[in-house]
């Protein structure tokens, strides 16, 4: 037992260490892929002296490293996990690889290595490691590129030195950032819910994180929180992290970072280079990032019965004093019948009421029990779940009239100066109910006076925390939290003082100039000015942009002693901005720098106008006599300046002399007779003149009786009824103007309807022939003058046209040899993007290349090629071809060889601890991962010096895997993924455990039983096969059991080769698991063929003779199915019935009688038997 224990541990160990090199199959989140396994992840150079990284360390290019320290705390690995892996070169001087493995690329340079490794590792193992980078570096780039372009759902602002991200997504809170939005940040906070996941995205190519503090709200980051934080730079390039313990991930793919100062970072670092070539620099701390983020937005993540939750907040009245103690009651009906699955719920004492888990819907929320002292409230509120949590707002309840006013006190206390006692004016307080001051009392916040005084009053009794938010001017901001409690017995409470200590800051001067018109001096408001550090104006001083007031003031305010450039970026309206860039040094408290000037824009103010017509709807009839408006707002709220127009004679409207812009068209008058127009018509005056169009009108007219026209359509000749013509109704002979009315088809009795008809004259005529007859040129006029109009019949003759038909022949060759080609197969299209076929069969290419369409109505078609010959590139060429005669030669088509590169795959089966080659080990060749597509390659067997070789493969990726194992050796479950891109491709070993001892050995017991009765069957054969090899043959005793004995562990196949006789043969094939010294028992059923009995009844009833044919068992086939031998089973049926006694048959007589003759000497011999 403690050697199969020590051999699975060392199975174990191996797998384990083997993981890392291959393609990302990490466990748990693969959100970085393969890079997760690692605490420092470099695609090029890494350069560290005196540091350490607590994970393991990648390096695709150089690693150099003096006194460097790998995995200190990974567990120790006995049988090597690879803890450092580098590519190309390596320089190690001094150091430990505390619990792991040194690797280096097969064709890696090592310039000197004096790492000490713990577990005796002398020199740097050699493995192929160059698609471990490749592959990262290609998926890693597409993530940044991907999670930076997700939409972001926290906010963040940047006051006092502090940069403050705030979320409330209690799962994936995203934010989007800019490099130089952490320019002067001395502390960092981030506000999330706890466990959420965070995604900071940093845009710029260019940032210098140092020497800010990390926050967790108020509190500190635990280094552990880095699991659930990812810092994502997609285009960074010069990165510098100093002096700070950074809290999170770091993916940069595209960045050297170069720290210039110590630090640490809590999490995975993914960088091009990372250079730190001083002592110490920056530690990397184990903490890999575990969560998930999605690769797009996911706003309706598919979710089986997604769960939702409604909250609001119930209040007093006109205060909304949040209210404790009313419940709540959910229904899914209006009337409030029936009830929501759901219990009732109270609000807390901070009025909450919160209903969970809901299902997505609509819900009806009622109060059924009002807070002590208030009025029930009435109103049922409708609220529709459809996210994860929806605020219904407030619900609020008057006072009753017995309510007795609660009591109330006052905090006041004095805001002074630190050590001075001064009295400070202008400092926030705000009060809270929690000592952590995360919930805020229901009290506006207090600055404090002239005399430094501040005073919350009309406060409720409790405990409340006192907190300065916003400092005086010139102070720093206290960070005292002080409990005060307002109770009967103190209701006036003296808090005593605060202080604030003095900021001493550097001199701060301001910048004061006037801005005039130029020639005249006029003083010009709104013109808008910015400062800059340079002369070229490209790098802003950090101060807001400044407007001239209406005394052309501009005064740019508190700035350091220094240099500056003072520029226009806006000029004031109707004036040409400035060039002029002024240099000015701040040096004293206010510089004065005299007047900046501006040029007036003198411009005549273009202007058009609106024209339109006014029409009847329906007939175009000009209309005279309708008035319009225009004006300045869709709402027609806001008149614009100009009087209201009517329609003239020919129902021209025109308003003229306009400003350009977007007005809006309204009749306000209608002509008479018509109805009002309702349209409100948006039209935007941007030239001299704008056409609108026409405004239409509807007749006001009283009901008009009407009448419909009804006729036949037939067959010229003979009178019979033709369906499908269609049939327009048009106002003149001359059929210029359609009649308001749709077309009408002869329905299959012919009849042509025209109804609700208003009376008059009208003029029919047939638009559209029915199929196969001439269009008839008759134009009938018919008066509606009654309820019914009988037109009469209409006729048309028959078109009799035989249609010609054509073909198209084409060759099909070889590019460059003219070969002709069979087996290409070709497809008719009717257009050019071949997505309408002809409906013409595909054809072939014949021995001789030829391709043939026949039968073709004249016309044109798109010719294209659809599966090429087999070695030969499918064409993309598309041939329009006409056929306008019998047949048409459309030439030659030609295909290019496909020339297919071959290699081959050459790998060592061997024994697993010991290196020794195996012989009789088959491999097979696969196309994917999961091994469902063979790739058509013979398997192959390991010969003696245990070699395997594929050869001649085309190039591409193959999946090897071992479907039967040497003799002795357990079945390997490895698939391998190989690329075959060059002449051979060298794998490295694959080995297999050997089979210790027959301890280890299990076996397969069957029995074998009646399905219906349960009874044991004997004779029965089954087969045991591993994999596609079969093993041996067994069958059922007298007990109805066969044992397969002393069997390797291994996944086996037991099929039944031969049924008990009288039983169908079972077609299952079972599938078992042998695993260790046990013995698998299973039962296999078989159903009973049933017997069918054949009777004739001759003449002489005391002679029936019944024959019975027993059915033939059915035949198992070599593929594992089952097939009846119908024809042979169907013969001896047939020799049966044939042999039956027939009327008159001699033959049959003769045995009959022969039959009687058997019968009466049985019954001499029973009764002999009797007698003895």
């Amino acid at each position: 037992m403690k050697n199969r224990v020590l051999i699975l541990s060392i199975i174990f160990t191996l797998f384990i260490s083997w993981l890392p090199v291959q393609s990302s199959q990490a466990a748990g989140c693969d959100n970085l892929g393969i890079a997760n396994d690692f605490n420092v992840f470099v695609f090029g150079n890494h350069t560290q002296m005196s540091s350490d990284s607590e994970g393991r360390v990648a390096v695709g290019k150089r690693a150099e490293y003096t006194n460097y320290g790998i995995g200190d705390k990974l567990t120790p690995s006995a049988a090597g996990r690879n803890d450092l892996i580098v590519g190309e070169e390596l320089y190690a001087e001094g150091g430990t690889n505390f619990n792991g493995n040194t690797v280096i690329g097969v064709n890696g340079t090592i310039e000197k290595y004096t790492m000490t490794n713990n577990n005796g590792q002398k020199e740097p193992l050699r493995e192929d490691v160059s698609g471990l980078f490749a592959d990262a570096k290609a998926d890693l780039i597409n993530k940044t590129s991907k999670w930076s372009q997700l939409t972001p759902n926290g906010t963040f602002e940047n006051q006092y030195s502090t940069l403050t991200l705030k979320g409330d997504h209690p799962e994936l809170n995203i934010f989007t950032l800019k490099t130089e939005d952490f320019q002067g940040v001395s502390l960092f906070k981030l506000i999330v819910p706890e466990d959420a996941t965070v995604l900071i995205n940093v845009l710029g190519t260019d940032l210098r994180l140092s020497g800010f503090a990390l926050k967790k709200g108020d509190q500190d980051f635990s280094p552990s929180d880095g699991g659930r934080i990812l810092w994502n730079f997609p285009e960074l390039i010069n990165f510098d992290l100093s002096n700070i313990g950074m809290v999170g991930s770091i993916l940069a793919p595209y960045a050297t970072l170069a720290p210039t100062g110590s630090g640490q970072l809590n999490g995975t670092l993914i960088v091009e280079n990372f250079i730190h070539s001083q002592h110490g620099g920056i530690e990397t701390h184990h903490y890999p990032f575990n969560a998930k983020l999605p690769m797009e937005d996911e706003e309706d993540e598919p979710i089986k019965d997604p769960k939702g939750s409604i909250q609001f907040t119930k209040v007093e009245k006109g205060t909304n004093k949040k209210l404790e103690g009313a419940i709540f009651r959910l229904y899914v009906d209006k009337e409030c019948t029936k009830e929501a699955d759901h219990a009732d719920v109270q609000s807390s004492e901070d009025g909450i009421v919160t209903f969970k888990e809901l299902s997505y819907g609509t819900y009806y929320v009622k109060e059924i029990k009002a807070p002590m002292g208030y009025q029930l409230s009435s109103e049922i509120r409708e609220v529709t779940v459809d996210k994860k949590v929806v605020d219904a707002g407030t619900f609020d309840n008057e006072y009753d009239s017995i309510i007795i006013e609660e009591p109330k006190g006052s905090i006041q206390f004095t805001k002074v100066e630190k050590g001075t006692d001064k009295q400070l004016e202008g400092a926030t307080f705000r009060l809270y109910m929690d000592k952590e001051c995360t919930k805020e009392a229901d009290h506006a916040d207090v600055q404090s006076s002239e005399d430094g005084i501040v005073t919350f009053k009309e406060l409720s009794y409790g405990t409340y925390y006192v907190k300065e938010i916003a400092a005086p001017e010139g102070y720093q901001l206290s960070t005292e939290i002080r409990e005060v409690i307002v109770d009967k017995d103190d209701t006036e409470v003296d808090a005593g003082t605060f202080e604030n200590e003095l900021i001493f800051e550097d001199p701060k001067g301001s910048i004061q100039f006037t801005k005039v018109e130029k020639g005249t001096d006029k003083k010009l408001e709104g013109a808008t000015f910015r400062l800059y550090m340079d002369k070229e104006c490209t790098k802003e001083a950090g101060h807001a942009d400044v407007q001239s007031d209406k005394e052309g003031i501009i005064s740019f305010k508190n700035l350091s002693y220094g240099t500056y450039y003072v520029k226009e970026v806006e000029a004031p309206e109707g004036y040409e901005l400035s060039t002029e860039i002024r240099e000015v040094t701040v040096d004293k408290e206010v510089v004065h720098a005299g007047t900046f000037e501006n040029e007036l824009i003198i411009i005549e103010e273009p202007k058009g106008s609106i024209q339109f017509r006014k029409i009847e709807k329906g007939t175009g009839k000009q209309l005279e006599g309708a008035t319009f408006r225009l004006y300045m707002d869709k709402e027609c709220t806001k008149e614009a300046d100009h009087a209201d127009v009517q329609s003239d004679k020919e129902g021209m409207v025109s308003f003229t002399e306009l400003s350009y812009g977007t007005y809006y068209v309204k009749e306000v008058a209608a002509p008479e007779g018509y109805q009002l127009s309702t349209e409100v018509r948006e039209v935007t005056v941007d030239k001299e003149v704008v056409d609108a169009g026409t405004f239409d009108n509807e007749l006001i007219i009283v009901e008009e009786p009407k009448g419909s026209i009804q006729f036949t359509k037939i067959e010229k000749g003979t009178g019979k009824q033709l369906e499908g013509a269609t049939f327009r109704l048009y106002m003149d002979k001359e059929c210029t103007k359609e009649a308001d009315h749709t077309d009408v088809k002869s329905n299959e009795d012919g009849i042509v309807s025209f109804t609700d008809l208003p009376y008059g004259t009208y003029y029919v005529k047939e638009v559209a022939a029915p199929e196969g007859y001439q269009l008839s040129t008759e134009i009938r006029e018919v008066t509606v003058d009654g309820e019914v109009v009988d037109a009469g019949t209409f006729e048309n003759e028959l078109i009799i046209i035989e249609e010609p038909k054509g073909s198209i022949q084409f060759t099909k060759i070889e590019k460059g040899t003219g070969k002709q080609l069979e087996g290409a197969t070709f497809r008719l299209y009717m257009d050019k993007e071949c997505t309408k076929e002809a409906g013409h069969a595909d054809v072939k290419s014949d021995k001789n290349g030829i391709v043939s369409f026949t039968e073709l109505s004249y016309g044109t078609y798109y010719v294209k090629e659809i599966a090429a010959p087999k070695g030969y590139q499918l064409s993309t060429e598309v041939r329009m071809v006409t056929v306008d005669g019998e047949a048409v030669d459309a030439g030659t088509f030609d295909n290019e060889l496909i020339i297919v590169e071959k290699g081959s795959i050459q790998f060592t089966k061997v024994e697993k601890g010991t290196g020794k080659q195996l012989e009789g080990a088959t491999f097979r060749l696969y196309m994917d991962k999961e091994c469902t597509k063979e790739a058509g390659h013979a398997d192959v067997k390991s010969n003696e010096d245990g070699i395997v070789s594929f050869t001649n493969l085309p190039y591409g990726t193959y999946y090897v895997k071992e479907i039967v194992a040497p003799e002795g050796y357990q079945l390997s479950t490895e698939i391998r993924k190989v690329t075959v891109d060059k002449e051979k491709v060298d794998e490295k070993r694959f080995d297999n455990v050997p089979i210790k001892d027959e301890t280890e050995l299990g076996s397969i017991k069957i029995m074998k039983i009646d399905s219906k009765n349960k009874e044991v069957l004997e004779g029965a054969e089954f087969a045991l096969y591993q994999g596609e090899r079969f093993i041996s043959t067994g069958k059922t005793d007298k007990h109805g059991i066969v044992t397969f004995e002393k069997l390797p562990y291994g996944t086996y196949y037991i099929k039944e080769t031969k049924a008990p006789e009288g039983y169908q043969l079972s077609d299952a094939v079972i599938t078992i698991e042998v695993n260790g010294n046990q013995t698998v028992e299973i039962e296999f059923e078989n159903h009973l063929i049933e017997k069918e009995v054949i009777t004739d009844s001759p003449e002489d009833d005391s002679s029936n003779i019944q024959v019975l044919v027993p059915e033939e068992p059915l035949a198992s086939n070599p593929a594992g199915g089952v097939t009846e031998d119908s024809e042979d089973h169907n013969k001896t049926n047939i020799d049966v019935i044939d042999r039956l006694p027939q009327t008159g048959d001699t033959s049959s007589r003769i045995l009959i009688t022969l039959g009687i003759v058997l019968i009466m000497a049985g019954i001499l011999l029973l009764t002999k038997r009797a007698k003895r």
